[in-house]
């Protein structure tokens, strides 16, 4: 399996740092283990608009420019999915925050064939449903270090899943 850039899906507009962290994080640890490049949305979207957004200033302006924040999200929408198209996987973390947008892309991956992976402390059945069937039991981790030991055999030709403690 060809893995050379990494789309990182998770959410966004109800956290507190827009998921910056832990997709920094992600981006070296990906980097350093399977030589793969990490796209993340925070970084794009705030290129795109050259500023930072404040998630607190996001719901103001969706409250008093509702037109104006539809233009500006339907950007980041168009954005994140050619940024997902671009890139060989997409990797989703989620520890139970709402996830609008992070549903939409592993639909639009499910639809297209993208192979989908979940890094999740959360067990199984707590993936939200439509989720979970999207992406499949058997994409699902528990820690980054496992998932990056399964795709670091999918990348050197193993096919081998991990049903332990994933």
């Amino acid at each position: 399996m060809k893995i050379e850039r990494v789309y990182l899906a998770g959410p966004m507009e109800d956290t507190e740092d827009l998921g910056t962290a832990w997709r920094e994080s992600y981006a070296v640890d990906f980097a350093e283990h399977l030589d793969a490049h990490c796209i993340s949305p925070v970084q794009t979207e705030r290129a795109m608009h050259r500023v930072d957004i404040p998630a607190d200033i996001a719901t103001d302006f969706k409250k008093d420019n509702p037109v104006e924040f539809e233009k500006l999200v339907r950007r980041f929408v168009d954005l994140d999915i050619a940024l997902i198209d671009m890139c060989d996987i997409t990797i989703v973390r989620w520890e139970g925050e709402g996830m609008c947008g992070t549903i939409a892309e592993v639909h639009h991956c499910y639809v297209t064939n993208k192979p989908v992976f979940l890094v999740t402390s959360k067990p199984a059945h707590e993936v939200p449903g439509w989720m979970l069937a999207q992406i499949g039991y058997q994409n699902v981790f528990r820690t980054l270090p496992c998932l990056l030991g399964h795709l670091g055999d999918l990348k050197h030709g193993k096919e081998e899943y991990y049903w332990g403690d994933r």
